[in-house]
């Protein structure tokens, strides 16, 4: 298998950023005030949640999210070990003056 890896950052700084995994069916509180802070290792403290802005079911919801972001990481790390297994392979037409 051959890759360019000029074509391949080309692509990546050209792709419009987007959620990979969908938050539709997650609680917005759960997602802003807890979850995503706790994904920047900032502190979340019991005291400071509003436990009446969801319930368990939303619990579940956010716990399929995180395995889904879990899955889309493997993937992730799949393609890494795949470009890093490349063999390079020494270009064909002159670069240089």
């Amino acid at each position: 298998m051959k890759m360019d890896l000029k074509v391949l950052c080309k692509q990546l700084a050209q792709a419009k950023e987007e959620e990979v995994v969908s938050t539709e069916m997650c609680n917005p509180y759960l997602m802003e005030k807890v979850l995503r802070p706790l994904m920047r290792n900032e502190t979340v403290l019991l005291k400071d949640i509003d436990f009446s802005q969801f319930d368990s079911e939303d619990i579940r919801e956010i716990a399929d999210y995180c395995e889904s972001l879990e899955m889309e990481g493997q993937k992730l790390m799949q393609m890494v070990g795949a470009v890093a297994n490349l063999e390079p392979a020494a270009c064909k037409v002159r670069r240089f003056c």
